[in-house]
């Protein structure tokens, strides 16, 4: 039988606080968010809870392939093993395949092939870097949902007030506000914050790197949330697939966590 909390005591303390971070906001945010859905009927309500269920779902399934690892040497042997790879492999693997679909649609044109060849690249780059990460990609995992949370809540709420209605890319992606980034950027630092455990942005050298670390790895995630809507909007498609039902295919949902695992081994070189 699985020592799950065996397991779990041996994980690294930021891996520990990223789970537990998981459950946190699954219980004090998705039960009030239900609750609001079933008395008010609001849609909005509705689809931020989705959109929470989903990003709780993505995470707990990736968290399980670290639970189902040996006790002995878990994260080694993750590697080793390529039980983690398990898990982003076929993500990255169905990404391409919707990639390649998109840059297949008629008509076709050279920018919208060049696009899909850079997306190859970064699922397969990305794709590994996560595998190799093991246990600590669940930390960028959890980091990247909160962002991703928080641009639909700050899109819902925030944006309504001036100047955060901004659409910061009005061709490609116009749904992307400038109040939905704020809250992007809110979020996740707080999730940052959570897991790297002292809350103390200055200071202390460890805490100001972090906090640089977070800002380029944010920025990676917001290049792959617009490049992945660059590509469906030449090929004139609201999403790139049909796996997830009503959110889209898996390019829709891992496309800013795939750029964050390109970043984080171009960032491991400086």
């Amino acid at each position: 039988m699985l020592d799950v909390l065996g397991v779990f005591e041996q994980l690294p303390a930021l891996v520990q606080r990223s789970v537990l971070g998981a459950a946190v906001l699954l219980i004090a945010a998705g039960v009030p968010i239900a609750i609001w859905f079933f008395v008010t009927r609001s849609p909005t309500a509705r689809l931020i809870a989705a959109r929470l269920l989903t990003w709780t779902i993505i995470f707990l399934v990736s968290a399980l392939f670290v639970f189902l690892d040996p006790i002995d040497g878990i994260i080694e042997t993750g590697v080793d093993g390529g039980r983690y790879r398990g898990f982003w492999a076929p993500i990255s693997l169905w990404g391409c395949f919707e990639t390649v679909r998109l840059m297949l649609i008629k008509p076709r044109n050279v920018a919208r092939t060049l696009l899909g060849l850079v997306w190859l690249a970064a699922l397969l780059i990305g794709g590994w870097q996560l595998g190799h990460l093991v246990g600590y990609a669940l930390v960028l995992l959890f980091v990247v949902a909160l962002f991703d949370i928080g641009g639909w809540v700050g899109g819902k709420t925030l944006a309504k007030l001036k100047p955060f209605d901004f659409r910061i890319f009005k061709k490609t992606s116009p749904n992307k506000t400038l109040g939905g980034l704020v809250v992007s950027f809110v979020l996740g630092g707080a999730a940052w914050v959570w897991v790297f455990g002292g809350g103390v942005f200055f200071g202390e050298p460890a805490a100001n790197l972090n906090l640089m670390g977070y800002l380029g790895l944010a920025g990676f995630a917001v290049l792959g949330d617009w490049l992945a809507s660059k590509l469906k909007r030449m090929a004139k498609v609201k999403d790139a697939g049909a796996i997830i039902v009503g959110f889209g295919g898996v390019l829709d949902r891992f496309d800013s966590i795939i750029w964050v695992g390109v970043g984080s081994l171009l960032i491991s070189y400086f």
